[in-house]
């Protein structure tokens, strides 16, 4: 599969993009990021060459760990706002990250009919009404 990825810097420059058909030429790491820049709560940037995933919710800023385009360990190393930093198995970091996509897509402010999506479609409805962001 044909694949294409765009990065931008943390100041909201282009940077680049990846293109390819063979993900598996990069890093096994490097590949969970390009995984998780497709979840909901992730964007895509790129910080003096290092590809990585944002948080758009949490502002954690993840990378892989250097360790070469070969490297299949697929550790991540995550930056937390505040300067908290660890190593994460990048397996283990997408499956939690892929529970909390769909927790959002599930209970969010979308078509859903459940209690929550109801409560955060309302929510929604009067932030958006009260803030004129209509």
């Amino acid at each position: 599969m044909w694949r294409a990825f765009a990065f931008w810097d943390l100041a909201g420059e282009y940077v680049g993009a990846f293109q390819g058909d063979d993900m598996s030429k990069l890093g096994r790491g490097r590949r969970v990021i390009n995984a998780l820049n497709e979840l909901e709560q992730f964007t895509a940037a790129r910080s003096s060459s290092e590809e990585m995933a944002i948080n758009v919710i949490t502002g954690v800023s993840v990378t892989a760990v250097v360790g070469g385009d070969d490297d299949e360990s697929g550790m991540l190393f995550l930056r937390f706002p505040g300067g908290e930093s660890f190593e994460v198995i990048g397996d283990r970091y997408l499956d939690l990250q892929i529970v909390e996509h769909n927790r959002y897509v599930d209970e969010g402010a979308g078509d859903s009919e459940g209690r929550r999506s109801k409560m955060a479609s309302q929510l929604g409805e009067h932030l958006r009404r009260n803030h004129d962001l209509d």
